[in-house]
């Protein structure tokens, strides 16, 4: 119960704060990081804390000048998007820490994409059938309300679904150099992008300097750098737009962070597919290591040998058994095929290199009998 309540205050305050930046209607703004709070919460501290989603969603919603029945049917669509999203993503094996790209398309196509739809069309018609939203406008509430969503799921819900998520190996110390390079370089793209010069399109071209730094991190780090980096980028994109600044900026604040979500959308999915990538390539590789050295310590135990021979290069690589099999002292097999060829008999020398060439050369495997 105390999490829930905990869950709430947090809900209210922060959707507040979301509500004062423009909202289009005077409810569906751009800004709404309780989304991505509330998926993240559910996820990592189950669906029993649902009641906080709607608590907090109704005082926010009240708070924010809504009438009690319009900001309990808010509160009822921000806590079924919340639900509905949890419970899809764990419906197909969704794992927090973000670390396969399946995970990551997921919480884009179903939660950031699908579910948010809920939220806006609940939301909107509520507003719709108190007046509060006129008929022309609906269409225009009912974008800034999904996009405000899907950009909080993509972009503050990975940071505290991978905060959250059990610790993987650890980069250490010796990295924090190269964490402070790379805050520094968004700090120099942001500067170069929100410089306050006339907007033009060199000024829109320049955006894409955000795109370097989070490809850095993924290539460098683990997905709570890249997440925390994606919040960064996108918290600093948004405070230079709503200054006036930068590619993004327009007549109105709605409009300016309307462009910029967009583009905010396709950065934080694209930083977080290739951290998840290369995420599953490292594993792979760990994984690949500890079975090699299995079969190494296995063909130990069994008095067992293998050989990898590279048919182009000719290169041979025998294991240090097989060559305690042939009698030849530790590294003394020469890694040839020449060296190979000597140690068979010579009166099978020309059937068995027949007979091994012909099976690479149609992929066969290949049987021999060391004597």
């Amino acid at each position: 119960m105390t999490e829930a309540l905990l869950l709430a205050v947090v809900y209210a305050i922060i959707g507040k704060l979301g509500l004062m930046v423009d909202a289009v209607s005077g409810f569906a703004t751009l800004l709404w990081p309780p989304s991505g709070i509330a998926l993240a919460a559910l996820l990592l501290r189950g669906n029993r804390l649902w009641p906080g989603i709607a608590i907090g969603a109704f005082l926010a919603n009240a708070w924010g000048g809504a009438s009690v029945p319009t900001a309990c049917a808010i509160a009822m669509g921000n806590t079924l998007e919340a639900v509905l999203g949890a419970l899809a993503l764990r419906r197909l094996g969704f794992d927090v820490s973000l670390g396969r790209v399946r995970d990551v398309l997921a919480l884009a196509g179903v939660a950031a994409f699908l579910t948010t739809m809920v939220s806006a069309t609940v939301g909107v018609a509520s507003l719709y059938l108190a007046g509060a939203v006129a008929p022309g406008s609906v269409a225009l509430t009912w974008r800034a309300w999904w996009l405000g969503d899907m950009a909080s799921e993509l972009i503050v819900a990975p940071l505290l679904l991978t905060l959250g998520a059990p610790r993987g190996p650890s980069a250490g110390t010796r990295r924090l150099g190269e964490a402070a390079a790379l805050v520094l370089s968004i700090a120099v793209a942001w500067a170069l992008i929100f410089d306050g010069a006339p907007i033009a399109r060199t000024a829109l071209q320049r955006a894409y300097l955000l795109f370097p730094p989070l490809v850095w991190a993924a290539l460098r780090f683990d997905q709570r750098a890249v997440a925390a980096a994606t919040l960064v980028a996108g918290a600093s994109a948004v405070f230079g737009t709503a200054l006036g600044l930068g590619p993004f900026a327009a007549t109105t604040l709605h409009a300016s962070l309307m462009s910029l979500q967009l583009f905010l959308l396709v950065l934080a999915t694209t930083a977080l597919v290739l951290g998840a990538a290369v995420a599953e390539r490292a594993r792979a590789a760990r994984e690949s290591r500890t079975s090699d050295e299995r079969l190494r310590l296995a063909q130990q135990a069994a008095r067992l040998g293998t050989f990898d021979w590279d048919v182009r290069s000719g290169v041979i690589v025998w294991t240090p058994e097989l060559e305690a099999m042939h009698g030849l002292p530790p590294g003394a097999f020469g890694g040839t095929r020449r060296a190979w060829e000597e140690l068979v008999h010579p009166d099978d020398r020309d059937e068995v290199v027949r007979r091994v060439e012909h099976a690479f050369a149609i992929g066969a495997p290949v049987e021999a009998e060391w004597r």
